[in-house]
């Protein structure tokens, strides 16, 4: 009796109603569980159909127990409410999940951010109502249901950190299998990423910028110096001379490269450090190579400085083409005072001295003021 009148108190209407007393006697014979409407509140429904059971066994054991069945739903309805709240809120989520992947790249960013926001507000009302009321079976079911859907729109948009994060909540096991493709996909593409930093820093040549710069300023110098006791010592005697020069420029040769080799040792491993090192080399082993012929055919010391300075500018020329275009600039300026040695012989010497000086230490200080080597790319690129 106390669960028909509960029952019309949620409902409205008495439970076994009938166009006539017959079918409604026959109703309440049968009390067949009843279904109600969404707007009866699923834990009242449940007390309802338990206090009509059909057999006793199956109903409260005594008006006290319902009575507190009542008191506890009456209890927990503000926890109902939230629940209400997070149940609408996933909704919500679960609409704008479906309107996704229309749209524009910034209205899907929007969407993105809107997303998480209802998930949000969706989690804390079920998390709300789960702390007052741990037994609230809708909160819990919403909380699990709002965490899959939010693990399936992760997964779907690569979101590692989120994905990991709601597996653990989630107990499915394909879901579980995706996040392990996700992470080792993750995995895969950071190991790609480090490769391709690792080949840009290889390529980077400001790493080695400063200390080649320092190299080219250093043989410069130095040989723009020794063009001076060159001429000296040709005036001196041409024969005199051959083992005194051949030495000398023997040793500027050898102590540039071994100084290249020193600084560039400890600079950080790159590309370019090799690219501008056998090009030299090539230069620097081709210039000695055409001194020892030239003395060995009997001429004298710088005969042939024209030839060599011309071997100097086709090494700027290679360095600009495996490089930066900007190193032409020291090439056409060699190129052109290899021509003023043909035209003006007795100055060669003086010519190559102030070639070798300007050329050399001109790179060196556009290298150690920020002028990179790392592409063929026309003009000088500073930082």
């Amino acid at each position: 009796m106390l669960g028909a009148c509960l029952h019309e108190i949620a409902t409205g209407a008495p439970p076994h109603a009938g166009e006539t007393t017959a079918l409604a006697l026959e109703h309440a014979v049968a009390s067949e569980p009843l279904d109600y409407p969404d707007s009866v509140p699923r834990e009242l429904a449940d007390i309802c159909r338990r206090a009509m059971a059909k057999a006793p066994e199956d109903r409260y054991p005594s008006v006290a127990a319902l009575r507190e069945a009542v008191e506890s739903f009456v209890t927990h309805s503000a926890a109902r409410v939230v629940t209400e709240k997070g149940l609408r809120a996933l909704e919500r989520l679960d609409a704008q999940l479906s309107a996704f992947s229309t749209g524009t790249d910034d209205e899907k960013r929007e969407r993105e951010r809107v997303i998480h926001r209802t998930y949000s507000e969706a989690r804390f009302a079920f998390e709300l109502a789960l702390e007052s009321w741990p037994d609230d079976e809708d909160g819990r079911h919403g909380l699990e249901r709002s965490a899959r859907t939010m693990l399936a729109h992760a997964l779907d948009t690569e979101d590692l950190a989120l994905s990991t994060r709601l597996v653990a909540e989630v107990a499915d096991a394909e879901l579980t299998v995706r996040v392990e493709a996700l992470r080792a996909k993750a995995a895969a593409r950071e190991a790609e990423l480090a490769a391709l930093r690792e080949q840009a820093k290889l390529l980077d040549s400001s790493v080695v910028s400063g200390p080649l710069g320092t190299v080219f300023i250093a043989a410069g110098v130095v040989g723009g110096v020794a063009s001076i006791p060159t001429r000296m010592w040709l005036e001196g005697g041409a024969e005199a001379a051959v083992p005194r020069i051949t030495t000398l420029w023997a040793c500027i040769a050898v102590g540039a490269g071994a100084l290249a080799y020193a600084v560039l040792r400890r600079a950080e491993k790159s590309l370019i450090s090799p690219r501008v090192g056998w090009t030299w080399a090539a230069v620097g082993g081709g210039c000695l190579l055409s001194g020892v012929v030239a003395n060995a055919q009997g001429e004298a010391p710088f005969q042939n400085a024209s030839y060599a300075t011309m071997m100097i500018a086709i090494g700027f020329v290679a360095m600009a083409m495996q490089t930066r275009l900007w190193v032409l600039l020291p090439a056409v300026v060699t190129v052109i005072g290899s021509l003023a040695m043909g035209f003006l012989p007795g100055l060669r010497i003086e010519i190559f001295g102030v070639l070798w000086f300007v050329t050399l230490t001109g790179v060196g200080v556009a290298l150690r003021r920020g002028a990179r080597f790392d592409s063929a790319e026309p003009g000088p690129r500073r930082g």
